[in-house]
């Protein structure tokens, strides 16, 4: 199943299970002989229990990114996946505009990629800020995560190309390949963003 909404910390208030994939994982030809299998892990923003409340309650549930990042990055390592990117409904802050209305931070995709180790990228959209390029280091692993949000509305669209090393066909650098990333703006409008959604 194809899915376009990602949320392994969406969840069912009665299962407690994702609402919706929690991620999807895509092989990519290279011209190395090797695919590389990239997991992408949607990541929803636990305020959506305050805004859309009378749509949510009793329904759904929204745990933090951090912990469900935690829980699922391994799981995607442990199935292979070379290259992990997060797709955050988030910002990157660190703070929440609810106090204490919410249990969890809101902008949390800073939090994220400073406390889980194996992501490469995140991609945030929350703040509705331009964040070209913004590097956290992990903790743990002392590797730099990329993050990335490109404004808001489609005013702006990057590209983020992750190194990856090959050495007699194999892929190496596993955990942490974010650590040679590169991004590209593209301009923004209605050309940029039909060339990028079609």
């Amino acid at each position: 199943m194809i899915s376009r909404c990602w949320g392994a910390n969406a969840l069912d208030a009665k299962t407690l299970r994702p609402a919706f994939p929690p991620y999807s994982v895509h092989c990519l030809r290279t011209p190395f002989g090797r695919d590389v299998k990239v997991a992408v892990l949607g990541l929803t923003n636990p305020g959506i229990a305050i805004w859309d409340k009378a749509n949510v309650q009793g329904k759904m549930t929204f745990p933090g990114l951090e912990e469900q990042a935690a829980k699922y990055v391994p799981r995607l390592r442990a199935l292979g996946a070379d290259v992990v990117i997060v797709s955050a409904h988030s910002g990157s802050s660190g703070t929440s505009s609810y106090g204490d209305q919410l249990p969890y931070v809101e902008n949390a995709a800073g939090l994220v990629a400073e406390q889980v180790p194996g992501i490469d990228a995140i991609l945030v959209g929350h703040a509705h800020t331009e964040i070209p390029e913004y590097r956290v280091k992990n903790k743990a692993t002392g590797k730099d995560v990329v993050l990335s949000e490109p404004l808001k509305w489609g005013a702006a669209a990057y590209a983020v190309r992750l190194r990856a090393d090959v050495v007699e066909g194999l892929l190496v650098g596993g955990e942490g390949v974010g650590e040679g990333a590169e991004l590209e703006r593209g301009g923004g409008g209605s050309e940029d963003h039909a060339a990028v959604v079609g």
